[in-house]
């Protein structure tokens, strides 16, 4: 199986990921805050022609990341996450 990047670049604050080339247009980026059991949706982001995405965003201590996408045959994917940051 084929893994899908999340890179969370702390000194940019940037969120990075690549997901198939053969994804719907855009993947949604999840965040679940502290103290919370579930994610929800930050923002839809648009994928480049080669699916990798950026995006600029507001890291916070405690936050867990992740992001959900759509494959061409519209079969929904495992959301990727990370681990909550701390620093």
């Amino acid at each position: 199986r084929r893994l899908e990047p999340l890179v969370v670049d702390r000194t940019r604050s940037l969120l990075w990921g690549q997901v198939r080339p053969a994804a719907a247009p855009t993947v949604t980026l999840q965040i679940r805050r502290p103290g919370s059991a579930e994610f929800v949706d930050l923002e839809d982001v648009p994928l480049e022609a080669d699916g990798a995405f950026v995006r600029r965003v507001t890291l916070a201590p405690g936050v867990s990341y992740r992001y959900r996408w759509t494959d061409a045959s519209m079969t929904a994917r495992e959301p990727k996450k990370i681990l909550p940051w701390s620093g």
